[in-house]
């Protein structure tokens, strides 16, 4: 399958800051996306993008489905005894505990017991072979002696579950571009993008290869757009490159697939607050 020759370029003034596509992409009016490699720098505050430029960069154009996903993070808690306590206490009604309240906790209370338990249970199960033993651990006849109070008196302890806060969790990034080439030099260009983001999310090693240097990080900017949440200083975490997804077609020169089509996956290096959505993330 032959290509036009139009807007051909020899890869020796090609440099990578230079990448677009589609070649035609209207900057001026159209949003797009321009993906920026920077050197890590790992005492950033919150969203700040403090990482050095290497310069390099590529731009594309805004694919459908462009997902964001907030995930906060809470976990279940529980306050049991010491929760009912300070409850009773912050509204000052604990001088209306009585005494079957008390007789109530002691009872719920089996640790005395079960270790009392245990240690008539341990001599048995030592002579009973390692296998008793093995089942019969404090952990279980705690756990059974519990049961047994709670069978017996038709009732259980309330746990008084609560959800507590945790952390914002980390936002993932997606984005999957389809590239087929119009011109020789959009093919070039394609192999070009591909090769960008797969070096970037390598390391490298260093010079005696005992380590790695850390891969670079992206920062990805929306052009001519200002209404799609933006993304803080991201790592690569994942790169697809699928060729010829519907024919095995190729180019005439070159032998460059007519069809290249690249998935890529991002992850944030630091998880936002309030204060990052203000500012558009």
């Amino acid at each position: 399958m032959a290509i036009s020759d139009r807007q051909r370029r020899s890869q020796n003034h090609v440099g990578v800051s230079d990448l677009r596509y589609p070649q035609d992409l209207a900057v001026d009016t159209t949003p797009f996306m321009t993906f920026s490699t920077q050197r890590p720098v790992y005492d950033n505050v919150g969203s700040a993008l403090r990482s050095n430029p290497t310069g390099q960069s590529v731009t594309l154009y805004v694919p459908t489905g462009y997902a964001v996903s907030d995930s906060i993070n809470y976990e279940s808690a529980e306050g049991g005894l010491a929760g009912y306590l300070i409850d009773r206490f912050a509204d000052g009604s604990i001088t209306d505990i009585s005494g079957a309240d008390v007789a109530e906790v002691a009872e719920q209370n089996t640790a005395a017991i079960a270790a009392a338990a245990a240690a008539a249970i341990g001599s048995v199960a030592g002579a009973a072979g390692a296998f008793v033993g093995g089942a019969l651990t404090q952990s279980a006849i705690s756990g059974e002696v519990q049961n047994r109070f709670s069978r017996r008196a038709g009732k259980v302890a309330n746990p008084r579950q609560y959800m507590m806060f945790k952390a914002p969790e980390m936002r993932s990034f997606s984005f999957a571009f389809s590239m087929i080439p119009q011109s020789e030099a959009e093919a070039e260009d394609a192999i070009r993008i591909v090769k960008f983001f797969r070096k970037a999310a390598y390391p490298q090693l260093s010079a005696t290869t005992y380590a790695y240097l850390f891969p670079d990080l992206f920062k990805i900017s929306f052009g001519n757009n200002d209404s799609m949440i933006k993304m803080p200083e991201v790592a690569c975490t994942g790169v697809e490159t699928t060729y010829n997804p519907n024919a095995q077609s190729y180019f005439v020169r070159g032998n460059i697939p007519v069809q290249v089509d690249i998935s890529l996956s991002f992850q944030e290096m630091k998880a936002i607050s309030r204060a990052d959505i203000d500012e558009g993330f």
